[in-house]
């Protein structure tokens, strides 16, 4: 069941960058690029979980599978932030809401901010060190 509803999301995310892509009215505006950064974060958040999940023998395939998982839900949240400052610059503030560079500095921020979060709490854990009864038994 999980599987087919994977499909369905890449099939249907897959038709929305191909409309994005070669309509050039719908990237007129901060929204769509912002909304299409989101669901590449989210893309890669579910590809890291399918293709993870059942990989727990190894400790260093569960901690890169752990890190990846870590860092795109960070960008996914930080992107549905973004969306949210979008929607609050386009509905509160209507007047004067031009920001030059908008979507580079929301882009840093997005993708920059849980890379700096994620290497701290890999370095964190990497030099406490972690107890083995703490992994998963794959049995």
């Amino acid at each position: 069941f999980m599987f087919v509803f994977f499909f369905f999301f890449f099939f249907f995310l897959f038709i929305y960058f191909v409309l994005i892509l070669f309509r050039r009215n719908l990237r007129k505006t901060n929204a769509q690029p912002i909304l299409m950064n989101l669901c590449f974060s989210l893309m890669l958040l579910l590809i890291a979980f399918m293709a993870g999940s059942g990989h727990r023998e190894h400790s260093y395939v569960c901690h890169t599978v752990a890190v990846l998982l870590h860092y795109f839900l960070l960008t996914t949240v930080m992107w549905m932030a973004v969306e949210g400052y979008q929607m609050y610059l386009a509905f509160i503030q209507v007047m004067a809401t031009y920001m030059q560079h908008f979507m580079l500095k929301c882009s840093l921020i997005a993708w920059g901010v849980p890379a700096i979060i994620v290497i701290s709490t890999a370095l964190g854990i990497m030099a406490a060190g972690v107890p083995q009864d703490l992994y998963i038994n794959p049995e």
